[in-house]
């Protein structure tokens, strides 16, 4: 989707998207992907999401990228983190309380700044985009990932017909054609209609919460 149509539903406080508590599949799976040292992990289109104070509280250094300023401000006033604004390579960032959020677009996102990252957390990034983007995103990723670096990748899928995004289906095969140079492991399948009454309410007849493991090869 464009940046307008975000930037949008945060003035509209449009964001069903944002979970207010920690990610249970992050909680679960976080083990897949923690370095032994000096784990540092990447969470893209990140809006003000609590899980990067989890990552924190878990021992990461944390770097987030999200274009939206008042989602990047919100983090850290809702958080209590005081944080410093500056700027690196073109981009502006707030820091503070080990996360870094770099305040713009994704795709202007270079290795030096997120150099010596081990894992990348995408809850809500890839199924947030459309068919376009996701392709240029994936690409992207890609790009700035290091070999043997892990992402755990969590993924809707649905009828796509029933429902027009965001979110949007993305299927597991999807997933494996799309990150080549990825290993991709499913870890989880989780039945998720229930728990999200407002998308049942659109006609879904089934979703599907699947959890992923990726390994740049």
């Amino acid at each position: 989707m464009k940046q307008k149509f975000w930037q949008d539903r945060w003035n509209n406080n449009q964001i069903g998207f944002h979970q207010p508590e920690y990610n249970p599949h992050l909680k679960k799976h976080l083990h897949q992907i923690k370095a032994d040292q000096s784990p540092k992990i990447l969470v893209p289109l990140c809006g003000k999401t609590k899980d990067m104070v989890f990552l924190r509280d878990q021992g990461f250094e944390v770097i987030g990228i999200e274009f939206v300023q008042e989602a990047v401000e919100a983090f850290f006033e809702e958080n209590d983190i005081e944080a410093m604004k500056n700027k690196q390579r073109g981009l502006t960032y707030y820091e503070g309380g080990n996360i870094r959020i770099y305040c713009g677009d994704f795709f202007l996102l270079k290795g030096q700044h997120i150099e010596g990252i081990n894992a990348v957390y995408d809850r809500a990034s890839l199924i947030a985009l459309s068919e376009e983007l996701r392709e240029k995103y994936i690409a992207h990723l890609e790009s700035l990932m290091q070999k043997s670096v892990k992402v755990l990748q969590i993924t809707l899928v649905y009828p796509q017909e029933q429902m027009s995004g965001p979110p949007f289906s993305v299927s597991v095969d999807y997933i494996k054609s799309g990150f080549s140079k990825c290993s991709v492991e499913e870890l989880d399948t989780y039945d998720s209609l229930r728990a999200t009454p407002r998308l049942a309410e659109k006609g879904l007849t089934s979703l599907e919460e699947v959890v992923l493991l990726l390994m740049k090869n």
